[in-house]
């Protein structure tokens, strides 16, 4: 309580490093009503004074909505004011927002100079994006054997989507030769850390190329793990194990239930497993080779 006191003493007095302290104690304390509010207080005034990560973490507030109405513009200008002054997080934020078009004009040559900048500073998750713009030519011409090289740096660094993308790489014998047991512990790596779509292949693997008893069981985990994510793919496959009887009870009903909920999230090959399940019913094959995903 007492360094609390000095540190708002300080702050008061326009010490940056003294707001930006108080923002983060702010931040961390749940039961005050207007926790948020204050946080966000002063982190702006730490912000002001060109305090590196109040700059960076003032724009996350912003896209974030927390402590001040969303406004994703706004967390561009002090990105970019934290940008100018070397902030690998801010360049990574201002990066992903142009890679994926989220609240701002797509620009995905811009986010890719921004990107590499962050990944050359070792941010992880940024390699991954780095190795998306090369391997669809995203923004820059496409090149694979590029786009696996940042793949590889991610994964060293324990980036779920990086080390996912291997497996892939190595489950369809892209660049490098063709290894479905690399690549399904390339998929159960990732999976463990939670990737959804790592989850997927890891099932879809498992159930086309060892179906024992065993493996059907990890599979069914897996898939669920990923359903829980929300994972449209993952529903997709859930409904059609439901409707050939594959590894659990046969029941149209389910099945019909995560067809669509998949068709919900966009995905475009449900709405016609659907239609095969009203026209067909019960006269569905019992052993399916489930296609492998090709999501990004």
């Amino acid at each position: 309580m007492k360094e609390m006191n000095q540190l708002l003493r300080d702050a008061h007095a326009g010490d940056a490093q003294a707001c930006f302290l108080v923002a983060c104690a702010y931040e961390r304390t749940k039961k005050l009503e207007d926790a948020s509010e204050q946080a966000f207080y002063w982190m702006r005034q730490a912000a002001r004074k060109k305090h590196l990560q109040a700059q960076t973490n003032l724009g996350c507030y912003y896209e974030r909505g927390y402590g001040v109405a969303k406004d994703i513009k706004k967390a561009f200008v002090w990105w970019k004011k934290a940008a100018a002054l070397g902030s690998a997080p801010a360049k990574f934020n201002m990066g992903l927002h142009l890679f994926y078009g989220d609240g701002i004009r797509k620009n995905q040559k811009g986010a890719l100079q921004l990107l590499t900048q962050a990944a050359e500073a070792g941010i992880g998750p940024a390699f991954f994006l780095v190795g998306q713009c090369y391997e669809f030519g995203l923004g820059i011409q496409r090149n694979v054997a590029e786009a696996m090289n940042w793949y590889v740096e991610g994964g060293r660094l324990g980036d779920a989507n990086a080390i996912w993308r291997l497996g892939v790489f190595c489950y369809r014998g892209m660049v490098v030769e063709k290894n479905i047991e690399h690549a399904l512990y390339l998929f159960g790596s990732a999976a463990r850390l939670g990737n959804p779509k790592a989850q997927v292949c890891l099932a879809v693997g498992l159930l086309n190329e060892s179906p024992s008893s065993q493996d059907k069981t990890m599979a069914l985990m897996w898939i669920r793990k990923a359903v829980r994510q929300g994972n449209p793919e993952a529903q997709k496959i859930l409904g059609y194990l439901y409707a050939i009887g594959y590894g659990v009870p046969r029941s149209t009903r389910l099945a019909k239930k995560w067809y669509l909920r998949a068709i919900a999230k966009g995905d475009t090959e449900a709405p016609k497993l659907l239609n095969a399940l009203k026209e067909m019913g019960t006269n569905m094959e019992v052993s399916p080779t489930l296609q492998f995903p090709t999501f990004k």
